[in-house]
């Protein structure tokens, strides 16, 4: 089974080495067979950047999706990108 799902991570390190200090959470945003709307999508990763944000720390968000290209889930990257959130973005074979 494959399982889709937005993470946002909050690195917290000084040196290199693991972030023992980092806070990791997931949202899924699909169903356990990998499909949902992309406004689901979209809530999610509005939720994640609201959580980055509110946390005041450094914040990377990593999507892993399928599908067709979606100009409403590139405009709401560009926000978390302008919210000062990075993404890292895999698309998978659909």
């Amino acid at each position: 089974m494959h399982q889709q799902e937005l993470v946002t991570l909050t690195p917290s390190f000084s040196e290199f080495g693991p972030a023992t200090e980092a806070s990791i959470f997931a949202i899924k945003v699909l169903s356990d067979e990998g499909s949902g709307a992309f406004s689901d999508i979209i809530s999610g990763v509005n939720a994640a950047v609201n959580h980055a944000v509110d946390s005041g720390k450094p914040s990377v968000i990593n999507l892993s999706l399928g599908g067709s290209a979606s100009a409403a889930i590139d405009a709401s990257l560009t926000s978390g990108i302008s919210s000062g959130v990075h993404f890292t973005v895999g698309q998978h074979a659909s």
